[in-house]
């Protein structure tokens, strides 16, 4: 590929009562544009989705389950303009082959696409690009992927690997890579998805001030919950962003762009007490005045009324529990 591409990358319109700002795409942005390519994000919920083929080198478009479908016809319309695509997001992670095979997409990536991104954007050859599935000779296949499995293959068999840098997880067959120090990452583009550009929700989504801003403190989820992708999406090994450069993004979020309410959507932000405490009280070291929530769920196990009072003192409004039944029987049937 060129040097410097004019990358695209959309979210597709479907149909939702949640609205905010498109996360993963803005940590795509981020990664591609530090490495001198040129981005911009279409957001569906935002924006209608039209652009001219001419101006572009390659589409990404992300999905989740529910709008997987959308996320296709998106792919089909690039294809025909004659542009390279690339998918991504919880729904290809999980099944990264028959995604591929599913919406004719030239590549998908399987894990943490900032480095898949950067790497296929900078002209690797698709063999030697972490995290990719690509089309050879008519079949998908995953790049630097090993038969060889690291521990028992079972269903539901957890092993790692840790390596200087990265770490492997086996869950099961599937394997995927992680990045340890997540904080490499950075922030994700805002003035790509800029809050004060997003509709208030019409229904169904709790928000109790706007602008809204959804960030991430960590990164993976040890549990392993049957109905949560997270364990191969965001994998089992905690990894936490420095509570200081947590609170650094909040205070640029009130400031440059009006945020009125964090949402903090880590998979599990309570499991380390000392980093949420820590988060806490630098916000209210800062005298930082903003509303904060947790609307992606906290361990009940995982609260104590100091924890919540010092939540409450630095701004939090709310959390969802992850009750599921109250019925055990139920609870034994799900799993």
């Amino acid at each position: 590929m060129n040097s410097r591409l004019k990358v695209l990358l959309i979210s597709p319109m479907y149909n939702s009562s949640i609205v905010a700002p498109c996360l993963g795409l803005g940590y795509l942005a981020s990664a591609l544009k530090k490495n001198g390519h040129d981005v911009l994000i279409l957001d569906g919920l935002r924006e209608k989705i039209e652009y001219n083929p001419s101006e572009w080198d390659i589409v990404g478009v992300s999905a989740m389950s529910t709008y997987f479908p959308e996320c296709i016809e998106e792919v089909k319309k690039a294809k025909s303009y004659g542009l390279k695509t690339i998918i991504g997001g919880p729904h290809i992670i999980c099944d990264p082959i028959q995604s591929l095979i599913d919406s004719g997409a030239d590549y998908a990536a399987i894990g943490e696409g900032e480095r898949t991104m950067t790497q296929l954007a900078a002209g690797l050859p698709p063999a030697q690009v972490d995290g990719l599935a690509y089309w050879n000779n008519g079949k998908v296949v995953q790049s630097k992927q090993s038969d060889s499995m690291i521990g028992e293959t079972e269903s539901g068999a957890t092993t790692f690997l840790m390596k200087e840098n990265m770490y492997t997880l086996q869950v099961g067959k599937l394997k995927r890579d992680f990045q340890l120090n997540i904080d490499d990452f950075g922030r994700p583009d805002w003035s790509s998805i800029d809050p004060r550009t997003y509709p208030v929700a019409p229904h169904g989504m709790i928000a109790h001030a706007h602008p809204i801003a959804p960030i991430i403190t960590t990164r993976g989820c040890p549990y392993s919950c049957t109905y949560c992708s997270a364990p191969i999406t965001a994998g089992k090994r905690m990894r936490y962003r420095d509570p200081k450069n947590v609170v650094d993004e909040i205070e640029m979020l009130v400031n440059d762009f009006g945020v009125k309410e964090i949402q903090i959507e880590d998979d599990n932000f309570t499991l380390n007490r000392k980093h949420c405490i820590t988060i806490c009280e630098e916000i209210l070291k800062r005298g930082i005045k903003v509303l904060w929530s947790l609307p992606n769920g906290v361990r009940i196990d995982k609260l104590d009324k100091e924890m919540l009072l010092l939540f409450k003192k630095a701004g939090c409004v709310s959390m969802a529990l992850g009750i599921e039944s109250a019925n055990q029987r139920i609870l034994d049937m799900i799993k």
